[in-house]
């Protein structure tokens, strides 16, 4: 099984600490900017038409992805749209590829963090009627629980790890994941084993694209953080 791990579009929250280096004013669970939206349809474009940038077997042909989900967080369902319609493939949502924290805000003068719901299952479906959600998604919203605390976020990413290979492992599947930068960190310390990476950031740039190998037993990674097919004026 072949991963490629894909980071959203630029959100509004990005864009926004992009500009301010604050959070302040951050919303709970943004949307896309124009930029990211850019984004999403150029990685939509090169996943498509061209081929992978190490693999020397491909000849030049599409990425040929077999399967496509996405957290269930608005900027990503809307960039795992935009890709899987150019794929020509379903898009599955899977919740546990969240960002780490989940769907909260935060009260600034006291530092409570207040619980919120995420997208309901007929906002998600209304708005993104390709989308494939499992049962487990209901009128409540996916999220409405507490923030997810550090302690949980390893834990997650270890499940998720376990998830994908019950699911896709000694297949030569090509699956790719739209996710997030900060659960990025946590998923791969999960594939090299360890409780977590520190103090060791690893950067994942909006639309970037990070290839995981998972055969037999061996797992490798032969590419991270990869933004070629973005012009440089689209690289947030």
């Amino acid at each position: 099984m072949r991963l490629y791990f894909i980071r959203h579009g630029q959100s509004k929250n990005n864009a926004l600490y992009w500009s301010t280096g604050s959070d302040r004013d951050r919303v709970e669970d943004p949307h896309l900017t124009k930029i990211g939206r850019q984004q999403a349809d150029i990685t939509a474009d090169y996943l498509s038409r061209s081929g992978d940038p190490v693999d020397v077997e491909n000849n030049g042909g599409s990425f040929n992805l077999t399967h496509i989900y996405s957290s269930l967080m608005h900027r990503a369902v809307c960039t795992g749209t935009i890709i899987a319609g150019k794929m020509g493939l379903p898009l599955m949502g899977w919740q546990d590829w969240h960002e780490n924290g989940g769907i909260y805000l935060q009260e600034r003068a006291t530092g409570e963090y207040i619980l919120r719901p995420g997208m309901t299952r007929s906002e998600l479906l209304t708005e993104f009627p390709g989308l494939i959600l499992d049962d487990s998604v209901g009128e409540d919203g996916w999220w409405n629980r507490p923030q997810e605390t550090e302690d949980d976020r390893p834990v997650r990413a270890r499940r998720v790890l376990q998830d994908l290979l019950e699911k896709h492992g000694g297949s030569d599947d090509r699956v790719a994941v739209v996710s997030h930068g900060g659960f990025f960190n946590q998923f791969l310390a999960a594939v090299i084993g360890l409780e977590k990476i520190q103090p060791v950031w690893f950067h994942v740039f909006n639309c970037s694209i990070t290839r995981f190998d998972f055969r037999e037993g061996d797992q490798s990674v032969f590419f991270h953080n990869y933004v070629a097919h973005l012009p440089k004026e689209l690289i947030t």
